[in-house]
Protein backbone atom coordinates (compact mmCIF):
# COMPACT_ATOMS: atom_id res chain seq x y z
CA UNK A 1 0.00 0.00 0.00
CA UNK A 2 1.26 3.38 -0.77
CA UNK A 3 0.89 6.45 1.06
CA UNK A 4 -0.98 9.18 -0.68
CA UNK A 5 0.34 11.95 0.89
CA UNK A 6 2.47 14.65 -0.43
CA UNK A 7 6.34 14.48 0.42
CA UNK A 8 8.43 17.18 0.94
CA UNK A 9 12.19 17.15 -1.12
CA UNK A 10 15.16 19.13 -1.49
CA UNK A 11 16.54 19.87 -4.14
CA UNK A 12 18.48 22.86 -5.96
CA UNK A 13 17.82 25.28 -8.81
CA UNK A 14 19.44 23.48 -11.99
CA UNK A 15 20.07 27.44 -13.05
CA UNK A 16 21.50 29.21 -9.91
CA UNK A 17 22.16 26.16 -7.44
CA UNK A 18 19.60 27.89 -4.77
CA UNK A 19 18.87 24.85 -2.16
CA UNK A 20 14.77 24.54 -2.23
CA UNK A 21 12.10 22.49 -0.57
CA UNK A 22 9.70 20.94 -2.97
CA UNK A 23 6.80 19.12 -2.33
CA UNK A 24 6.20 15.84 -4.62
CA UNK A 25 2.40 14.88 -4.46
CA UNK A 26 0.98 11.27 -5.33
CA UNK A 27 1.82 10.56 -8.59
CA UNK A 28 5.52 11.68 -8.07
CA UNK A 29 5.23 15.38 -10.04
CA UNK A 30 7.30 18.35 -8.36
CA UNK A 31 7.07 21.38 -9.55
CA UNK A 32 8.98 24.52 -8.03
CA UNK A 33 10.03 27.90 -8.98
CA UNK A 34 13.21 29.62 -7.96
CA UNK A 35 12.95 32.59 -5.67
CA UNK A 36 16.29 33.82 -6.52
CA UNK A 37 16.34 33.31 -10.91
CA UNK A 38 12.82 32.83 -11.00
CA UNK A 39 13.80 29.46 -13.26
CA UNK A 40 10.26 26.99 -13.81
CA UNK A 41 11.43 23.27 -12.76
CA UNK A 42 8.86 20.59 -13.19
CA UNK A 43 10.00 17.25 -12.09
CA UNK A 44 8.93 13.73 -12.68
CA UNK A 45 9.33 10.29 -11.25
CA UNK A 46 9.21 7.93 -14.18
CA UNK A 47 10.49 4.32 -12.84
CA UNK A 48 12.77 3.54 -10.17
CA UNK A 49 15.82 4.87 -11.32
CA UNK A 50 14.47 7.77 -13.97
CA UNK A 51 13.65 11.12 -13.00
CA UNK A 52 12.38 13.57 -15.43
CA UNK A 53 13.50 17.66 -15.01
CA UNK A 54 11.20 20.36 -17.63
CA UNK A 55 13.42 23.13 -17.05
CA UNK A 56 11.95 26.46 -18.38
CA UNK A 57 14.32 29.46 -18.22
CA UNK A 58 13.35 32.79 -16.89
CA UNK A 59 11.57 35.66 -18.77
CA UNK A 60 14.79 37.49 -20.68
CA UNK A 61 17.26 34.44 -20.23
CA UNK A 62 19.02 34.02 -23.78
CA UNK A 63 19.98 30.17 -24.33
CA UNK A 64 23.88 29.90 -24.59
CA UNK A 65 25.36 26.32 -26.32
Amino acid sequence: MQDKACKAEQTECPNCHEKIVAWRDSSGVAKWICPRCRTKTVSRVMGRRHINLDIIGPEGQVLVI
